[in-house]
């Protein structure tokens, strides 16, 4: 079984105090963003190493930074024990509005799995996003993280992975990795069981028309097929 797992931004407000923290920055690009999964970094020079408090407030597990998501000491054991030496996880001091530093440590997390598995045809609601900066516009669709069918051979032995038709800030986990983050009463993450189905994952049959429609008329635009 997998769950839907978002950070809830509900929580104490940061920046950035070195760098943008930003994908689209174009003096300091960030070479990820949110917990869209991507390859292993390798040039950290433009991964932000310090944030500052703008609210009152304790931090919480899963803080929203920008564009990235920074997680607890707490959360990192687990998410890193779930799958040693796979995933990325940089260090940021985390400091209190008056200048002072919190003791725990924080991270920056950037999964690196990633396997096509939402099955759109059978998930409930979902949402088409057409970006204004897109000349191509292509269109994008989100599902609603309690309304999510997947394929289970199509994730394979991931435990942690991101899946076209998610949005960027959202993974999928399976059960084990949810039991650990229940059991050590991790806090501000939404998360929603998702329903999964014994069968394979055909982009030609989960793809929308007018998704399939654009990509015949612009074949330099590209979609996340593969697994990784």
């Amino acid at each position: 079984m997998a769950w839907f797992m978002k950070i809830d931004v509900g929580n104490a407000l940061f920046e950035y105090e070195d760098k943008s923290g930003y994908a689209g920055d174009q003096k300091t690009p960030l070479p990820f963003h949110h917990w869209n999964p991507g390859p292993k970094i390798t040039d950290t020079s433009n991964i932000p190493t310090s944030a500052i408090q703008t609210l009152p407030g304790e931090p919480h597990d899963a803080i929203e930074i920008a564009s990235t998501g920074v997680i607890s000491s707490r959360l990192k054991t687990i998410l890193e024990g779930a799958e040693p030496g796979v995933h990325q996880f940089f260090p940021v001091t985390m400091k209190r509005m008056d200048g002072t530093p919190y003791p725990d440590p924080f991270y920056i997390f950037h999964p690196t799995r990633y396997a096509p598995c939402v099955l759109l045809s059978r998930s409930g609601a979902r949402s088409r996003i057409v970006s204004i900066h897109d000349t191509a516009r292509l269109p994008k669709y989100f599902v609603r993280g309690d309304e999510i069918v997947i394929s289970r051979p199509a994730y394979g032995e991931r435990k942690i992975f991101g899946s076209l038709w998610l949005e960027p800030q959202a993974l999928l986990v399976t059960d084990e990795v949810m039991a650990r983050l229940k059991s050590a009463n991790i806090h501000y993450l939404w998360t929603y069981p998702v329903k999964e189905l014994d069968e394979p994952w055909v982009f030609e049959n989960e793809a929308p028309q007018d998704l399939l429609a654009c990509l015949r008329e612009h074949p330099d635009r590209r979609l996340r097929l593969t697994p990784f």
